[in-house]
């Protein structure tokens, strides 16, 4: 049994992010946490600063983050079975789920190195400009597409079926590749806030900020028509 445990306040915020890519996760000892998406095209790894004690299962996160805030003056306990979350003269006992009812995140890294098209820096403020003038209720419908070409890297952002119509284009540095990978507009902004070094390929892209936040993100479609 562990006793006075707390999250801090960057590992909540990181938690509650991932539970928009999976509303479960399975923690495991040490300082980081994982998760994935349940499509497993979108998987997120953050080093913390705590050390989690032992391995647990949470199926709905978003709820055990809410249930957390209503203890978060006090501190946690944990069982074999379960954990206990005290303060002053409440407490709050909390099940583990089963492993196996929850999609777990691999244990190794994907490796980019045979496969990297461009590296590039992506700040908050463009991936927002990006998408600022597209209709917020029609935003599953948008395609994120990271062009090189005549020498220029550009991020275009358009609807799918109206992918002449309206393009936001914004250039984010030079390169003298010629490449086209798009993505689902859902899978970037489930990203936490902030700007990212981007590591661009064409089996899966790597987001990350300063080694401690890292994103593999599946690309959509390999996209080679003209814009």
């Amino acid at each position: 049994m562990t006793n006075n445990f707390k999250f801090s306040q960057r590992t909540k915020l990181i938690l509650k992010n991932f539970s928009r890519i999976n509303p479960a996760m399975m923690f495991k000892p040490g300082k980081e946490i994982r998760t994935i998406s349940p499509n497993k095209d979108l998987l997120g790894i953050a080093k913390i600063e705590e050390e989690i004690p032992q391995q647990f299962g949470i199926y709905d996160l978003d709820l055990f983050l809410k249930t957390e805030k209503k203890y978060q003056e006090g501190h946690i306990t944990f069982h074999e079975e379960g954990l206990t979350f005290h303060q002053g003269n409440r407490s709050f006992y909390y099940r583990y789920t089963d492993a196996n009812m929850i999609l777990t995140a691999p244990t190794n890294e994907p490796n980019l190195a045979s496969e990297i098209i461009i590296e590039f820096e992506l700040l908050a403020d463009d991936l927002e400009n990006s998408i600022s003038c597209f209709n917020p209720g029609k935003k599953d419908d948008l395609h994120i597409v990271f062009v090189g070409e005549d020498g220029d890297l550009k991020a275009l952002t358009h609807y799918v079926e109206f992918e002449d119509s309206l393009v936001s284009i914004i250039t984010l540095g030079k390169t003298d590749k010629t490449f086209r990978i798009a993505f689902n507009y859902w899978k970037l902004v489930a990203l936490l806030p902030g700007d990212y070094k981007v590591t661009l390929s064409e089996a899966a892209t790597l987001f990350e900020t300063d080694n401690q936040l890292k994103y593999w993100i599946g690309p959509e479609i390999n996209d080679d028509d003209e814009v």
